[in-house]
């Protein structure tokens, strides 16, 4: 069990070119908070994505959660690693986390609102991800989590 009272140096580091962005932190509240900001920055700076800039920061948001909450037990010497790329035709997030992943394959395959009770914390986030993005699937250990989300630049059309 790691000593909550030692600050541990800093993971993050970020990579962008003008389709991506990758960036990988530590399991903490700070650097997945940084990692949401990073991306924000991406997505302003790409006309192309301002349009699902609700959709995107939404579900990052949802994985980065469901990485501290059960990838990494809130242990902040695990590392979140996050990739977000596009083209003129599609958008993919790709979140992977250290943690002993879950088995994906015994979850409803399509949520629906009817069976998610409001006053149950947690089981939203994979709902979320399926109404905002076109395509959801995870390695088969459990840990990482794509989306995709057709887009079109509409300078292309």
């Amino acid at each position: 069990m790691l000593n909550k009272n030692i600050k541990l140096k800093s993971m993050y580091k970020v990579d962008t070119n003008e389709n991506s962005i990758k960036i990988q932190c530590g399991a903490s509240f700070e650097e997945a908070e940084r990692m949401c900001k990073d991306v924000n920055g991406f997505i302003r700076k790409n006309d192309i994505l301002k349009e699902y800039e609700f959709a995107i920061s939404l579900g990052l948001r949802e994985m980065v959660n469901n990485a501290l909450d059960y990838g990494s037990d809130s242990e902040e010497a695990n590392v979140i690693k996050m990739q977000l790329l596009y083209n003129n035709e599609k958008l993919k997030i790709v979140m992977k986390d250290e943690g002993q992943g879950f088995d994906w394959r015994k979850r409803q395959l399509k949520i629906e609102i009817e069976n998610i009770d409001p006053l149950e914390v947690g089981g939203k986030g994979l709902y979320l991800l399926e109404k905002y993005f076109d395509s959801m699937y995870f390695n088969d250990k459990g840990n990482q989590i794509t989306v995709e989300k057709n887009i079109q630049d509409k300078d292309k059309t």
